[in-house]
């Protein structure tokens, strides 16, 4: 009975260290950001002139990481204020304000590794992407509202311990565009100005022969500790349309940030 009762003691050494052992889990960051938005914007339907945007920007992220580092599901949200400037009209300055706001929700697969420091991912996003200008008060308004599905691809790059890269391209493939018929109200806008969802979605599907977009970002990160690291990220928007009024948006985005490890 002792050597049994001894044999049951020395297994039960044996495997502590591998209970103890908690599997790998998954990794969940949360980062935010502010920064500048500086850009063109050019709207037939606002204006026949090409306009200077400037304003400011702030972001939300959310990031979970696979613990085996092969998939990655994305979440972000963005929102930016800017002002119009054109040569000739400084009116527009005080009188004239572009809002933006932008929700993507992606997954990611890791397709590539070409080095212990290099991964590169590829999947599909979802987006909605909200551009309002006004000027003095709804006396002329537009807009592009745009919503679907875009192929996402994402490059990580580890420099060194504490610093690290990553770069992500998104291309729509397919949208649906919400543009005014005009620079004023119509039927459709007064008659659902009490039903947000469906102005924001009385539109009309889009590809690539009707609207074009890209999104391309860049984030350098510094391993400040275990559970912070502080960011800095460089964006360049881009989108036309071409249904109804010819609209392009070309925006340059600088932000700078921090990262949460939860």
């Amino acid at each position: 009975m002792r050597k049994l009762t001894l044999a049951f003691l020395l297994l039960m050494a044996g495997l502590m260290p591998l209970i103890a052992q908690s599997p790998p889990e998954a990794a969940h960051d949360l980062s935010i950001g502010v920064g500048l938005n500086q850009g063109y914007f050019h709207d037939d339907n606002f204006s026949p002139l090409n306009h200077r945007v400037f304003g400011v920007r702030g972001n939300l992220g959310y990031l979970r990481t696979s613990a085996d580092q092969k998939h990655l599901f994305r979440a972000e949200l963005d929102y930016a204020q800017s002002s119009l400037s054109a040569d000739g009209v400084e009116y527009l300055v005080p009188s004239t304000t572009v809002y933006g706001a932008n929700l993507k929700l992606g997954y990611l697969t890791q397709i590539a590794a070409p080095s212990d420091q290099t991964k590169i991912y590829a999947g599909a996003t979802f987006h909605s992407d909200l551009n309002m200008t006004i000027f003095s008060g709804l006396s002329s308004f537009t807009f592009l509202f745009d919503h679907g599905v875009e192929l996402s691809a994402r490059v990580d790059h580890q420099l060194s311990d504490r610093h690290s890269l990553s770069s992500t391209l998104d291309v729509p493939v397919f949208s649906l565009l919400v543009r005014p018929p005009y620079n004023g109200f119509d039927k459709t806008l007064i008659e659902n100005q009490e039903h947000i969802f469906r102005l924001l979605t009385n539109g009309s599907a889009a590809s690539f022969g009707s609207y074009q977009a890209a999104d391309w970002s860049t984030t350098y990160r510094y391993d400040l500790n275990e559970r912070v690291d502080l960011t800095a990220t460089y964006q360049l928007s881009f989108q036309r349309a071409t249904p109804i009024y010819p609209v392009t948006y070309f925006q340059n985005q600088l932000t700078l940030g921090a990262t949460f490890t939860l």
